[in-house]
């Protein structure tokens, strides 16, 4: 009890220091409780961080990128990152935004990898990458001189100078073992090196093999509560080792010099011994360090693993990776979950089993989405697994989020018949359970569904009985659990719908409102999704001045995230508004290059919209053979997947394109603008019927039909009540002075 006191007072005592030097380093309380939580350091002296994990995520990275900046505005400063190739995505997030940084500051950063990594910076002005080539024989021969103290015979220096074949860690090595055992042979490779080195230490071998399984990095507090030497002995043999410069010391630990030199030592232990001294930190970490089991429950997941404790492994791997779904790491949470999953399809499968496979698919299902994408046949596969369960179980509960990811799957891709089967259940199964989410989410599913479908008063229904939740009191996390927020991209999809249907003033109405919710939100998926969605109002409503800032703002998201798809999108976006602004040639490349990119993934919803869009601008341009190809295209893609909401555009900018390619027999243009009005008037689309009128109007003005023309177009702009000042309003009400 005296000592486990002790232990207590101790570690109290070592905590109140970290916080007194944050202190020191970050002067405002809200810094220093975001590098407290980030160390895992109690943060009851500052005031609670009211921030979602991506917004605490966002601004821990600013905040350390940013205390680098001030620190080269006193002096400067050399930061060095040594194997970026081993990165995880969290470190490249930061690394990420301290690049762009350093250009205007004192600072030098050297990032070391091998050829393996691709830096998203370079290119930068202020990069300059410099390859490191082998050394060559004469200076091979000089770091042999410089490393050892004893003289080397001719003969045994060119053995060494061939053996290591320029790679200067071998040339080291080699030196030291020819150095320490003398010239009866040199060792043919560098595992061979560091072995007969580790060898000749004696009993300080076993001190650097249980510092091996630990980590590259391991704690001198850790090593002792697991190593059965005295601390004397355990102290004399790290300095041993630290005299010959296998490791060294890093603060309060130590590291070992190169992870060759950690892989060796590990490599010579018996996989009993091993798995027992895995076994043993393990213990260790959960009963001494119980702040590790919290914060970094993958370090215990590790040494679990490697015990052959497979149980426990499989707890904690599941833990690290829903803690790191809770930080938005996605990448990392879905590394943790693989191997969780991967554990446990080795046991059997009792029910309880399937419970804990069951929210470790859920999970991984939302990261998936996250990062892969919807349409990634992986994310499919795990959802098909998710919703097995679910009837394993019995469980309509979790069967709602397992169902709005089967719908994402098969709407993203277009297969608009299994995305109506899989909402509607989401929709049955919500409203048995008086899911309040679950209702908003499947509903507003449903509605996208029959949107794309072109039923638009079937769509309406639904995105109405979601918008009847918006101001539903429920808790926020059971709404993330479809993987984003639905009460933005609900507005936004109301909005597509009102826009249609003619209800155009409404359709800014609740575009606005899409907007003020996802300034609001921290999180950031939902956030990039709805912007994206929101955006296409503003190319519906012709203002490409708004809709290039929007995906200006949406790129830079997806690429911080990773997310291909997403950016890829973004840049349709910012085409067409570049396109619109009369940068022609690269809206059009901004254009193919993102839809390219969609099609590549099997994005296929919206993508004939797109390409109608992309055959408007070629029809600007003048190269009407481009239109022809891009509108070929996305008919047979609306005959293939049925997607019929945008067929009376597709119509339009067809008639438009044989307008102008027919050099005045306009009887093709004609057929084609008469398709697009009827097929509008089929879907009860006003807006599109609008256009469609105003072009046919054009086209009969044209020819002298003067009065036909009004007939046509006056009606259909006199159904409208709202909107007077939009782009399409406006030009109608032009046109029908000019026919006036």
């Amino acid at each position: 009890e005296s000592d486990t006191a002790t232990r207590v007072q101790s570690r109290l005592r070592q905590r109140a220091d970290k916080l007194d030097k944050l202190e020191a380093l970050f002067p405002s309380e809200a810094g220093r409780a975001l590098v407290a939580s980030l160390l895992s350091l109690p943060t009851d002296r500052y005031p609670p961080l009211a921030l979602s994990p991506q917004k605490q995520k966002e601004e821990t990275l600013r905040l350390l990128a940013d205390s680098v900046a001030a620190l080269a505005s006193d002096t400067m400063v050399l930061l060095i990152f040594e194997d970026a190739h081993w990165i995880d995505p969290t470190s490249q997030e930061l690394l990420d935004l301290i690049v762009p940084m350093t250009a205007g500051h004192p600072v030098f950063a050297v990032i070391t990898y091998r050829p393996e990594y691709a830096p998203p910076w370079l290119g930068q002005g202020h990069v300059t990458p410099l390859a490191l080539q082998r050394l060559g024989k004469v200076e091979a021969a000089a770091m042999v001189a410089q490393v050892s103290d004893e003289a080397i015979s001719d003969e045994v220096l060119a053995e060494i100078v061939a053996k290591t074949d320029g790679v200067p860690l071998f040339v080291e090595e080699l030196t030291k073992t020819v150095a320490e055992g003398g010239e009866a042979g040199v060792p043919e490779t560098l595992q061979d090196s560091l072995m007969a080195r580790l060898d000749r230490l004696g009993p300080a071998k076993e001190v650097a093999q249980v510092g091996a399984c630990i980590g590259r990095e391991f704690a001198p507090e850790l090593l002792a509560m697991v190593s059965p030497l005295d601390n004397a002995a355990l102290g004399k043999f790290l300095r041993k080792l630290a005299e010959n410069e296998l490791i060294f010391r890093a603060g309060s630990n130590f590291v070992f010099k190169h992870a060759l030199v950690q892989d060796v030592a590990y490599d010579s232990l018996l996989k009993s011994n091993r798995q027992t001294w895995h076994r043993d930190i393990a213990k260790a970490i959960e009963d001494r360090f119980p702040e590790i089991a919290t914060s970094q429950p993958e370090v215990l997941a590790r040494h679990f693993a490697e015990a052959g404790v497979e149980a426990k492994a499989l707890r904690y791997w599941l833990e690290a990776g829903g803690l790191a779904a809770t930080r938005s790491a996605n990448n990392e949470a879905v590394g943790h979950l693989r191997k969780g999953l991967a554990l446990l399809s080795a046991m059997p499968e009792t029910e309880q089993a399937q419970r804990t496979e069951l929210d470790a698919q859920i999970t991984l299902g939302n990261c998936l989405m996250a990062t892969k994408g919807y349409t990634d046949p992986e994310t499919a596969k795990v959802y098909e697994r998710a919703e097995s369960l679910c009837h394993a179980l019995n469980d309509m509960v979790a069967l709602a989020p397992v169902l709005y990811g089967a719908f994402a799957y098969y709407y993203c891709r277009s297969e608009l018949t299994k995305a109506v089967d899989a909402a509607s259940r989401g929709v049955d199964v919500s409203e048995r359970n008086q899911d309040l989410a679950g209702m908003l989410t499947s509903h507003r599913a449903l509605g996208a569904a029959y949107l794309s479908q072109g039923r638009l008063s079937d769509a309406m229904r639904e995105f109405d009985q979601a918008v009847d939740l918006l101001d539903a009191d429920f808790d926020p996390a059971d709404a993330l659990k479809f993987g984003q927020d639905s009460k933005p991209l609900t507005c936004t999809y109301k909005s597509f719908t009102c826009w249609l249907t003619g209800r155009v003033s409404e359709a800014h109405c609740f575009t606005n409102l899409a907007f003020d919710r996802l300034r609001e939100t921290d999180h950031v998926y939902t956030k990039i999704v709805g912007l994206w969605l929101a955006n296409e109002v503003f190319i519906f409503l012709q203002l490409p001045e708004k809709a290039r800032a929007t995906a200006q703002e949406v790129v830079t998201l997806a690429q911080a995230q990773g997310s291909r798809l997403l950016e890829a999108l973004a840049c349709i976006h910012l085409g067409w508004a570049e396109g619109s602004m009369g940068e022609i040639d690269r809206g059009c490349q901004l254009m193919q290059d993102g839809i390219d990119t969609i099609q590549e993934i099997d994005y296929l919803q919206r993508l004939a919209f797109y390409r109608g869009a992309l055959a408007e601008l070629f029809v600007r341009s003048g190269n009407i053979e481009a239109a022809m190809s891009q509108l070929r295209l996305a008919f047979a893609l609306v005959e293939t997947n049925g997607e019929e909401w945008c067929m009376p555009e597709l119509y339009r900018i067809r008639g438009e394109a044989e307008w102008r390619s027919r050099l005045g027999d306009a009887a093709e243009a004609e057929r084609y603008l008469a398709h697009a009005l009827s097929k509008a008037r089929d879907l009860g689309a006003k807006s599109w019927e609008l256009r469609a009128a105003a072009s046919l109007a054009r086209l009969w003005q044209s020819q002298g039909k003067t009065a036909q023309a009004r007939d046509l177009l006056a009606p259909v702009y006199g159904w409208f009540t709202e909107g007077f000042n939009t782009h399409d309003l406006i030009e109608a009400k032009a046109l029908l002075d000019e026919l006036a």
